[in-house]
């Protein structure tokens, strides 16, 4: 079985608590970034693919990662994280996940390609993987 790897980060958000912001991403495996001004990001850095922290191996509990920061951005800002990654020539994914302070949220999948071309030329295209 091939495992999945990835790249992931933010764009450039304001945070309301600086100070509080960085003891929270202190708990997961991503390293902090400065943009400029009172900007800040994120870059995801897990030794086991790198991908946004989604499950706690300890507690055995999931993690809502983007619901957890939006708790942390300012009322004005917005968070958008990306993902691509794939398993060797299986699959590739990407998406991104926009949230805001009030953890409204705006997803979007290169997986929506196959609803977008039925909906548009009404073909049912196979699927790039296997």
């Amino acid at each position: 079985m091939a495992n999945y790897y990835c790249s992931c980060r933010t764009n450039y958000f304001e945070v309301k608590d600086l100070k509080a912001f960085k003891e929270w991403c202190g708990q997961y495996p991503v390293q902090f970034i400065t943009g400029d001004g009172n900007l800040v990001g994120l870059i995801g850095d897990d030794p086991n693919g790198g991908s946004w922290p989604t499950y706690n191996d300890d507690t055995d509990e999931d993690i809502a990662f983007a619901a957890e920061l939006s708790e942390h951005l300012a009322d004005n800002s917005v968070a958008i994280l990306m993902e691509a990654g794939s398993e060797k020539s299986r699959y590739v994914i990407g998406y991104a996940v926009a949230i805001n302070a009030a953890g409204e949220r705006l997803v979007i999948s290169i997986d929506d390609i196959y609803a977008l071309v039925k909906t548009e030329w009404g073909v049912v295209p196979t699927r790039a993987e296997y």
